[in-house]
């Protein structure tokens, strides 16, 4: 008897060994995956020859020749100041390196067996069970299943059938009853005795004080919430949900917590037919045809979007997707950390937007927003009602796994709401994966100043955008639309470089998280910056901001970013536009850079990343794929519109679609100005072809969709100012084709007027030109109040010097001067414009834009047809 015992000790030491041997072997290959190391590397750093670790690592040897004084040598071989500075090392293994440096090698010896680890299981149980559950939680950990998905349906598999043996025994029938929580319970004491009386009653052990009250203060929140019917099974699952965080992410909780307070979906699309009441089907089906080659083009891969392209099955798909929405989810958290003994709490947002399902957009913006997209892999997902009734509580339950890794991260929660129980069981899994990766307090701290700064900055930076798309007036109260730069600067650029000197760069593992996010965000704020200066055009700053954002770019990560990288040459276009760069316009080089970029943008959707594996966007379609597009097809539309001579009709014609598909992707994220923008432009474009009808479409079109979009709590002036492009496509239509100066020169001082308003300078010099083509056929005093009202914009417009001068010299102008007298000045105002953007930009004073000529000869937009 005495050897039996003896014999099942030595099998269980046997079996303890070779568990240590699975997990060296685990942690050898993390250190080949995360810090680049080889098996020569590994081989020569355990003072070993190669051939044993191979077999080792190919699980055909199990163990291998080493002691404990073999794996110091391998710690310190690969993170010694010789390992750091191998040339063959990314920045990232490099990075992973440091970390382990400063963790120590403890978790190496531990995982080995050389040192107690340091998390035993430790159970919760009454001491007259804990022999059985130990046995359980044993027979558990040895079970032969390898595949993690496997091993998960196990357990979910036991944890449903014990719990439903147990609430469905008849001698337990007083637990499976509803437990009552009426309308006399509803005062906190009451509360607080039945919760009291409920552990009593069905708990076995002593329960730590914060555990106790986390769970008094759920039910308290939904007795508030209306739920004064609980079923046992509701109540039992709630406290296990709380009593396992509690136990688990008790060090991490101790720095902050954080936890999902709202779920917002909204969809972003808008359809830009339904703004057509001109009941034209022909149109209808024009624009139909243009938004279905629009997805073609993103949706399929090489050339396949030409082939078929009539059949009814590709016919169905597109148009299922045109009338599919992009819908962006915002998760919004309480985050809670204890500084200086005192609480402090803060409320962040995450949000992401794509083609994709509500609940993938909602786990991408948490990923995000928590640093770890690209580090984790979903492994397992599920909700589950736990009751039968509509408003039953749900327990969400998601499993994550790092790449490369085998350990689980699994995420419990149980909720009133089935989305928020679902958000929230992703942040758990993420911080149970937080736990393996922070090493210290501090550095816990640091994270959650690096996650919510990061959050503050994204917030401001999708403001700021959405301020110089839209012309967001930055104060009410003055009714100003200042320039969006400012506000970047502010919110974004210059806390983005806090964050990243003050909070990444000492804490390398924040770095390898949110390093590459970080710059994206920062060349994304140049980029705009850069914009923001077109827009008023200071093309001397905004050559300074494309100049940072190009350096930015060439970063490790960032340089990968596509869409990222075409934006950037999208602004680049449009300043040697601006510039007068000759041997850009000269060549018309926009047109060997358009179906190029257009090739780089949809390889990039179908490509294959540098592991091989499929890209992410691949069956979705994010804002920044349809954004980057949008800007595409609506810069070559744009410079044709411009450049396109009667010779070059054909390009003019494929810049009218081209601007209708931009607007298209830009109405799929729900940017309604920026579709008005592009809506306009076309119609401008269908203008110079002589094609009345289909410029007045559009411009109805345009009209409606920006009385829609316009805050009604603004003051006049500044709803008059939006529509400036509509008086400006208005007045272009009337004068070329209906041939009515005298209604033509009412709608572009109007768009002058705009155009100032918002401080948009290229609007304001095709104002100036078309004021003064219009002029010289028209036979009477200028009498400036009557059709320009200058004297009511200038006192809002002096901050933009462009604008200034240009109201300034007008208002000098005799009222009683005739109008046909007064075009060359009108002319000569907007030549000015385009001569000191050729100056600045060159630093040449007799450097010429070629637009001054064609303003000179009368051959600016002129008609073609």
């Amino acid at each position: 008897m005495k050897f039996s015992t003896e014999n099942n000790a030595v099998k269980q030491y046997e079996r303890e060994q070779n568990n240590y041997w699975a997990q060296l072997r685990q942690e050898l290959q993390r250190y080949k995956h995360e810090l680049g190391a080889t098996n020569i590397e590994l081989a020569e750093g355990l003072t070993i020859s190669r051939q044993p670790l191979v077999s080792f690592m190919q699980k055909s040897r199990p163990d291998l020749p080493i002691q404990r004084m073999h794996l110091m040598c391998l710690w310190h071989a690969l993170t010694s100041s010789e390992g750091l500075q191998n040339k063959r090392l990314s920045v990232k293994h490099q990075d992973a390196r440091k970390i382990l440096q400063k963790a120590g090698p403890d978790r190496l010896l531990q995982v080995a067996g050389f040192l107690p680890q340091g998390e035993q299981l430790k159970l919760s149980a009454h001491p007259e069970r804990y022999q059985q559950i130990q046995r359980i939680a044993s027979g558990l950990s040895m079970i032969p299943v390898q595949d993690a998905t496997d091993f998960i349906d196990l357990i979910d598999f036991l944890e449903r059938e014990f719990i439903s043996r147990t609430f469905g025994l008849k001698h337990l029938a007083e637990m499976s009853a509803e437990e009552e929580l009426s309308d006399q319970y509803l005062s906190e004491k009451n509360i607080d005795d039945w919760v009291t009386q409920w552990i009593e009653n069905n708990i076995y052990m002593e329960l730590n004080p914060s555990i106790e009250k986390r769970f008094r203060r759920a039910i308290y929140k939904l007795t508030r919430q209306g739920r004064h019917t609980l079923k046992s099974r509701e109540i039992f699952e709630l406290y296990l949900s709380i009593l396992e965080n509690e136990k688990i992410y008790r060090k991490i909780e101790s720095v902050f917590k954080i936890r999902v307070s709202q779920c917002q979906f909204s969809d972003l699309t808008f359809s830009i037919l339904e703004l057509d009441d001109s009941g034209d089907r022909d149109f209808r089906d024009k624009l139909m045809q243009l938004f279905l080659y629009a997805e073609s083009r993103l949706r399929f891969s090489g050339d396949d979007y030409l082939k078929e392209s009539h059949s009814d099955e590709r016919q169905r798909y597109l148009r299922g997707v045109v009338a599919d929405v992009v819908t962006k989810a915002s998760v919004t958290c309480i985050f809670q950390t204890y500084r200086n003994q005192q609480k402090h709490s803060e409320r962040i947002s995450w949000s992401y937007a794509s083609s994709a399902t509500h609940f993938e957009n909602m786990f991408t913006a948490i990923y995000q927003g928590m640093g770890c997209e690209g580090e984790l892999e979903l492994v397992d997902f599920s909700t589950i009602s736990i009751g039968r009734r509509v408003d039953s509580l749900v327990k969400a339950s998601t499993t994550l796994k790092e790449r490369g890794e085998d350990r689980l991260h699994q995420g419990i929660w149980v909720d009133k709401s089935t989305v928020v129980g679902a958000a929230q069981s992703v942040v758990v899994a993420l911080k149970s994966w937080l736990t393996t990766k922070l090493p210290n307090v501090e550095v816990y701290a640091r994270y959650y100043d690096a996650c919510t700064d990061m959050a503050e900055a994204t917030d401001c930076l999708r403001h700021g955008c959405k301020s110089l798309s839209d012309y967001v007036l930055q104060s009410q109260e003055e009714e100003r639309v200042a320039p969006a730069r400012d506000y970047l600067l502010k919110n974004v650029v210059r806390p983005i470089e806090h964050l990243r000197q003050e909070i990444l760069v000492p804490t390398p593992i924040l770095q390898s998280w949110y390093g590459v996010n970080l710059e994206r965000k920062y060349c994304l704020s140049q980029i705009a910056c850069a914009r923001s200066c077109h827009v008023e055009g200071d093309l001397k700053q905004a050559a300074e901001f494309l100049k940072q954002a190009k350096k930015t770019l060439r970063l490790p990560g960032v340089d990968e970013d596509v869409a990222l990288n075409l934006r950037l040459y999208q602004e680049q276009m449009l300043q040697k536009f601006y510039s007068g760069d000759h041997t850009f316009i000269a060549g018309r080089q926009w047109r060997d850079s358009f179906p190029s970029h257009l090739k780089w943008l949809r390889d990039y959707i179908f490509g294959a990343d540098s592991s091989g594996t499929q890209r992410r966007y691949r069956g979705r379609l994010d804002t920044n794929v349809y954004l980057c597009a949008s800007e595409i097809y609506a810069r070559a539309g744009r410079l044709e519109f411009v450049f396109s001579t009667e010779a070059e009709e054909v390009y003019l014609v494929q810049a009218a679609d081209n601007l209708l598909i931009a607007a298209y992707y830009a109405s799929k994220v729900g940017e309604r100005k920026r579709t008005a923008h592009w809506l306009a432009n076309a119609s401008r474009v269908y203008c110079r072809l002589g094609d009345g009808g289909m410029a007045n479409k559009l411009i109805c079109m345009t009209d409606q969709l920006l009385r829609q979009s316009i805050d009604q709590r603004y003051g006049d002036q500044y709803k008059d100012a939006i529509m400036a492009e509509i008086h400006i496509s208005r007045g272009e239509k009337v004068l070329l084709i209906d041939q009515d100066p005298q209604a033509a020169i009412y709608h572009f001082g109007r768009s002058f007027q705009g155009a100032a308003y918002l401080g948009f300078v290229r609007l304001l010099a095709d104002g100036l030109y078309n004021i003064a083509r219009t002029a010289e056929v028209l036979e009477q005093p200028v009498n400036l109040g009557s059709w320009l009202g200058c004297y009511s914009i200038s006192q809002k417009c002096t901050g933009n010097h462009f604008v200034a001068e240009a109201i300034d010299a007008i208002s000098s102008l005799d009222s009683n001067m005739m109008l046909a007298d007064a075009a060359p000045f009108f002319k000569q105002a907007a030549q000015k414009i385009w001569h000191n953007w050729a100056v600045t930009s060159s630093g040449n004073l007799d450097a010429k834009h070629p637009l001054e000529d064609e303003i000179k000869k009368g051959k600016y937009l002129k008609l073609v047809r």
